[in-house]
């Protein structure tokens, strides 16, 4: 009785097995996007604020820097949630006197478009608190809208440079030098606005 003897498999055969392997055991093109984009997404934002602070003409005080860092924190591909906190300090235009502008702002900003330079719009609400050294301090809630430009390099620093406006109600009161109140202007809308120049971090 002759032995049994298997057949000798193919080569084309065993390419062709090779090659179905290789196949199952590469992502599928969602698979690898969503990979990609998972690698390169960074949620977490940190970043390092200086800007121009424009006063309104009725608070008699002079356009001066500021100075600011904001935490965020990415909700969907275009979708940022902030927490923005600046200070400044500000001369009265007439007289001697000073004020220090605390801003503590919950922001949302949304972008625009994709691509490495996304210019984008920013929404929230704050507060903000004169700290006047001549005057009684005075803190008001704010609304925020702004617009803004980002650009972002091949690896994790960004640049952006923003402009918004804090609009917040306020009137004029007037004292004697013994504190007796003269007169008090009726509450009007007001603006507080800034242009900013900012270093960004992802993580």
């Amino acid at each position: 009785m002759q032995p049994l003897r298997g057949r000798p498999f193919p080569l084309s055969d065993f390419r062709a097995l090779l090659m179905l392997l290789t196949l199952a055991a590469l992502p599928s093109a969602p698979d690898r996007a969503a990979a990609s984009v998972g690698a390169g997404a960074r949620p977490a934002l940190v970043s390092i604020v200086g800007g121009w602070r424009i006063f309104s003409s009725q608070l008699g005080l002079r356009d001066d820097a500021s100075a600011g860092l904001r935490l965020g924190l990415g909700v969907a591909p275009r979708v940022v949630l902030m927490t923005d906190f600046t200070v400044s300090g500000a001369n009265r235009s007439v007289g001697t006197g000073t004020a220090t502008v605390h801003a503590l702002r919950m922001l949302a900003r949304f972008d625009i478009l994709g691509g490495s330079t996304r210019p984008y719009v920013v929404t929230g609400a704050g507060g903000v608190l004169f700290d006047f050294n001549d005057a009684q301090d005075y803190a008001t809630g704010t609304l925020t809208m702004g617009y803004g430009l980002e650009h972002r390099f091949a690896g994790s620093p960004r640049v952006m440079l923003e402009g918004d406006l804090d609009l917040y109600r306020n009137r004029t009161i007037v004292y004697s030098s013994t504190g007796q109140e003269l007169r008090r202007s009726p509450k009007t809308t007001q603006g507080l606005g800034t242009i900013a120049l900012g270093l960004v971090f992802g993580f």
